[in-house]
């Protein structure tokens, strides 16, 4: 470069993939949820468990069952959660609208 000019590095970012299901959306923190309810019963049942005093944001244990036996409860059929630290990939077989990924709390 001419006299210290320093260019720029060009970055690609690729389009993001097509959403599985028309009703699909991008929730605030990002990432794919098809159902709204699920979506918001996920924040709910997290601020539940937050609020507890004896509750500790590291017992992923506890997020993963309490989010599970929730969202059995409502949608009246049976659910796999997860909950963890770090992203992970997701490629999922789900039922009817209910797959949602949320990130709160740095998890």
């Amino acid at each position: 470069m001419a006299n210290g000019e320093v260019k720029a590095a060009r970055y690609y970012y690729p389009p993001r993939m097509p959403l599985p299901l028309p009703v699909c959306f991008y929730n605030p923190t990002g990432y794919v949820c098809c159902n709204k309810q699920l979506n918001d019963l996920i924040v709910d049942t997290y601020t539940e468990l937050e609020a507890r005093p004896k509750f500790h944001t590291c017992n992923l244990n506890d997020i993963a069952t309490m989010l599970q036996m929730k969202a059995e409860a409502r949608f009246n059929t049976t659910f796999e959660t997860i909950a963890g630290f770090e992203d992970f990939a997701q490629k999922i077989h789900f039922n009817g609208n209910l797959a949602c990924k949320v990130e709160i709390g740095g998890k």
